[in-house]
């Protein structure tokens, strides 16, 4: 898990190292693909005995990595649905800048998602961790929805199933042709208009 330079302060010094330790892990991997202890280590201006008192395997520690990164989706997640920022830009505005959040997000940890889509097939960690990040993501997606629907803002319907479809689509966007896109091209277009139309209220 990341966590701000403020509550990083309120941290022993045993977490601060652990939390230096998974962001070096998530560097390596962006970078190369692969990490190994010492390489880690050396990242996180720590020993490679450090880096073994923090995680019994390197298996635990890609865990770890892979942990952190849910965090820091269902962080997006929850800072990225605001329905104040709806109101202040519009909901067509408001679907385009979601698009390409979800993108700019997918991108910079396109490979550690695709590591842990390959890993989950023998992981039960890696599954439990995507299953607890989805429902938590959909969580507030569907507190999204439901003010919106208070507010008139979107169509009426069962507020967890629309949701569900805005995460399901969101999750899409970690596609390579969507990563490739330049934001306002035409791809984008139509994907905003996907999002607008899942929750656009036409009878207001």
């Amino acid at each position: 898990m990341t966590s701000s330079p403020a509550t990083q302060g309120t941290l022993s010094k045993t977490d601060r190292t652990r939390l230096r330790l998974v962001a070096a892990v998530r560097k390596e991997l962006e970078g190369s693909g692969s990490f190994n202890a010492e390489k880690v280590a050396r990242r996180a201006k720590a020993s490679t005995a450090t880096f073994y008192n923090h995680f019994e395997s390197q298996d635990e520690a890609f865990d770890a990595a892979y942990r952190a990164l849910m965090d820091d989706l269902v962080r997006h997640v929850t800072d990225g649905l605001q329905v104040e920022r709806l109101l202040e830009v519009g909901l067509e505005t408001f679907a385009a800048q979601w698009v390409a959040g979800c993108v700019r997000f997918f991108r910079s940890n396109s490979v550690l998602f695709a590591l842990s889509q390959a890993k989950a097939l023998s992981s039960a960690a890696v599954r439990e961790v995507y299953a607890d990040s989805e429902k938590r993501a959909i969580d507030h997606c569907e507190r999204f929805v439901r003010l919106g629907q208070s507010a008139r803002l979107f169509r009426a319907g069962e507020a967890r199933d629309i949701a569900r479809a805005m995460m399901i689509l969101s999750e899409g966007y970690n596609n390579p042709a969507v990563l490739q896109m330049a934001p306002g091209d035409a791809l984008h277009r139509e994907l905003g208009g996907v999002i607008t139309r899942l929750l656009e209220n036409t009878d207001a």
